[in-house]
């Protein structure tokens, strides 16, 4: 999961901050969900999946399969 979220956030263009900010989250959310220390929100995914190009049913597999 953590490779998979940075990596598609870094192919975006995105960093930690501006991801961060378009989703209304704090820097150090994006990096806990890159680290595997927290899932996103339920509420939370349809945005991100939005932001990093990918649906929110992909974003669900990617966060659920290590």
């Amino acid at each position: 999961m953590t490779d998979t979220l940075k990596s598609l956030r870094v192919s975006k263009g995105y960093t930690q901050k501006s991801l961060a900010e378009k989703l209304g989250v704090s820097p150090i959310t994006v990096f806990q969900w890159e680290h595997g220390k927290y899932k996103p929100t339920p509420t939370i995914m349809p945005k991100l999946a939005r932001e990093l190009g990918i649906s929110a049913k992909q974003l669900f597999f990617t966060i659920n399969n290590k």
